[in-house]
């Protein structure tokens, strides 16, 4: 019987293009759903959850399709968690909640605007993310980053 060979189904993508802009915003699209919280319905919210959940698990499939080292593997995925669910998780509630709080009892300012303005401030808070967060993030990860952190933080071995 002759053995069929094993053919990629398609190629690998390049990992550079799950970090530029456009395709990026996807992963942010938990933080989208935060922001969302205040206005929007419950439908809308979980379209931008359920982006953000496919692009994570497209980028982790494509790291382990293109037979990189389970060190990196788990480097992607510990990137993801962080970069793209708590850091801008935390960061938009937080502000849309700042800026909800703030408008709740200025009667001054118009109805439409305390009731749009925290889905603005969580909108606008988003490319913090991609110019700041990520990184820093890599920063910390890349090189060994949280071994050191680690080995700094032991006790030095007594000789």
């Amino acid at each position: 019987m002759r053995s069929i060979p094993k053919v990629a189904m398609w190629p690998p993508l390049d990992d550079m293009i799950f970090r530029t802009l456009p395709v990026r915003l996807f992963g942010y699209g938990i933080a989208i759903s935060e922001a969302l919280r205040y206005r929007l319905n419950y439908p809308y919210q979980e379209l931008c959850r359920l982006a953000a959940e496919m692009y994570i698990i497209s980028r982790v499939i494509n790291t382990l399709y293109m037979g990189v080292s389970p060190k990196e593997i788990v480097d992607v995925i510990l990137f993801e968690i962080i970069a793209s669910l708590w850091i801008p998780l935390f960061v938009t509630h937080t502000t849309c909640g700042w800026v909800a709080d703030l408008m709740y009892d200025n009667n001054w300012i118009p109805l439409m605007f305390r009731r749009w303005l925290p889905v603005l401030a969580g909108f606008l808070i988003v490319p913090v993310f991609y110019n700041y967060v990520d990184p820093t993030v890599e920063l910390i990860l890349m090189d060994d980053g949280i071994k050191e952190i680690i080995n700094r933080l032991k006790p030095p071995k007594k000789q």
